[in-house]
């Protein structure tokens, strides 16, 4: 017999299962959006199911700051990009890339 669909599984439902000799029972989990490095870190399969970008957007004139440039120098930087790849799930070619929009 199954159980419905929105119940949870408790403790005790365990061991009700268990006192009367199942001990293998099919039950699914909700999916859940996640990212492949925290996958990696826990040792789970991961299927993408999509990509995304993320702009940065500022005023013109704040590419001119010192701390500005620093922050595009990091973003463009080998060292950046492989200590980002190495988590893994990201894309870093375009990282850094300034585009202007009028």
């Amino acid at each position: 017999a199954a159980a419905p669909a929105w119940q949870h599984i408790r403790p005790i439902d365990i061991g009700v299962l268990l006192s009367v000799g199942i001990v293998k029972v099919k039950a699914l989990k909700r999916p859940r959006v996640g990212i492949l490095s925290a996958a990696r870190s826990l040792g789970l399969d991961f299927i993408p199911v999509g990509e995304e970008e993320y702009d940065f957007a500022l005023l013109r004139s704040t590419l001119e700051l010192k701390e500005m440039k620093e922050f595009l120098e990091i973003l463009t930087g080998d060292a950046f990009r492989e200590s980002v790849e190495r988590i893994g799930g990201y894309d870093c070619t375009d990282s850094g890339r300034v585009i202007f929009v009028n």
